[in-house]
């Protein structure tokens, strides 16, 4: 894992213990493109099922996959 790498997992690790101090669960995600943070959350419901992931709020903000027809 490169030192970027390490850099970003590290803010979603902090993303996820500030969730947790306020009450939270310990989830969240950062989606990195080139270097630049797209998109950061954090779930901030309590009360929701952990089923609902925050990467799913931040795929609008992703490219698509190859061979995706979802429009770019």
């Amino acid at each position: 894992m490169s030192d970027t790498d390490t850099h970003f997992l590290h803010q979603a690790i902090e993303l996820a213990r500030d969730n947790m101090a306020q009450g939270g669960r310990p989830f969240g995600a950062v989606v990195v493109r080139g270097g630049e943070v797209l998109a950061h959350r954090r779930q901030r419901d309590p009360a929701r099922p952990t089923t609902r992931r925050p990467t799913r709020r931040c795929r609008p903000c992703a490219p698509p996959a190859a061979g995706s027809d979802r429009p770019t």
